[in-house]
Order: C-alpha cells, then structure tokens, then sequence
C-alpha cells in the first residue's frame, strides 16, 4: 500500500491511466490541487464517498470554513472505528493525526499520532515534511517523537523551535 501525490489541479489521462493501473491506498490532495470547495466535493463523488458523507461536509463547510468542515471529518471518521487499535481503516489514525493538527488540538494530535506510529501507519514519512504537523511542531512531544523514531538529526532545530525540513531522509 501506498499513497500518491501529483502536481496541478487536473488529471492528466497519464496519471488517471497510473491510477487505474497501481490502485494505490490513496490519493494525497494538497493546496495546489485544489481549486475550489466545489471541486472537492465532486472529486470526493468521483471516489465514491456516499452522497449523505458530502453533504455533511458540505453543511459544516457553509457553517464555519475549513475548521467546521475538519470537525465533520473528524466526526465520520470516528464512525469508521469502533475504538483506537481497531484495524478498519488503514491510515484511519494518521488522518486523524492531521485533523487535529490542523485544528490545533494538540493533545488529540499527539494522541491519534501515537497510536498511527504503533499501527504502523504511514504517518512516520509525514513528521518531517507535511505542513499538516506544522501547528505542534514547537511543542516538546513532537521532538520526543522524533528522537524516539531516530528522526531528530534530519531536523534544523531553532531555539525551542522545530522546523519541518524539505526532504526526507534517505532509506538505509
């Protein structure tokens, strides 16, 4: 299982045909591959996410934005797990990680991060690099995570500030 990431806001019939043909575990979207709320909802439709699932984001979004819209995430996928170990949903805790991040709710952030790691879910190669984790970077469990994970060396450390890197480290 792995996760794919592209460049601009459409696919290419090169990258649909990629798609098509490795099946990866998910499709990583970030600001520069999306144009607009609307184009969300219809890329979550083209995935098959039920009508019922856009439509409460959609709601949460025309309430309060990105933050309302992340609870309301948030909220379908704690629907998707009977309880933090269960297997369900693969990289179910690592999202989570992320929305918490986002949300700046650092004590669900670290918590739903701990238990990514234990899993073994994917959430390890975004510590370095993913603006997601940008809010609890400065707190001191972000960089005991990093040392716990041997991870600490690939980091520019300033002050009581830890600073997300461009590359992450090479395989050994």
């Amino acid at each position: 299982n792995f996760i794919i990431g592209f460049e601009g806001t459409a696919m290419s019939p090169t990258l649909r045909a990629l798609l098509t043909r490795v099946q990866p575990a998910g499709v990583v979207l970030f600001r520069r591959n999306i144009e607009s709320a609307e184009q969300t909802w219809r890329a979550m439709t083209l995935r098959g996410i039920p009508t019922s699932e856009i439509e409460e984001l959609r709601l949460a979004f025309a309430k309060g934005g990105l933050p309302e819209m992340t609870r309301a995430q948030i909220r379908q996928r704690l629907r998707q797990v009977a309880r933090p170990t269960s297997s369900a949903s693969f990289f179910l805790a690592t999202y989570l990680s992320f929305d918490y991040s986002r949300l700046g709710e650092r004590d669900e952030a670290f918590r739903w991060l701990d238990i990514a790691i234990a899993r073994r879910e994917d959430a390890v190669i975004h510590l370095l690099t993913n603006p997601a984790y940008d809010p609890i970077r400065k707190d001191p469990r972000f960089q005991v995570i990093l040392e716990r994970l041997k991870l600490a060396r690939y980091v520019k450390t300033r002050g009581d500030s830890t600073q997300r890197v461009g590359a992450t480290p090479a395989r050994r």
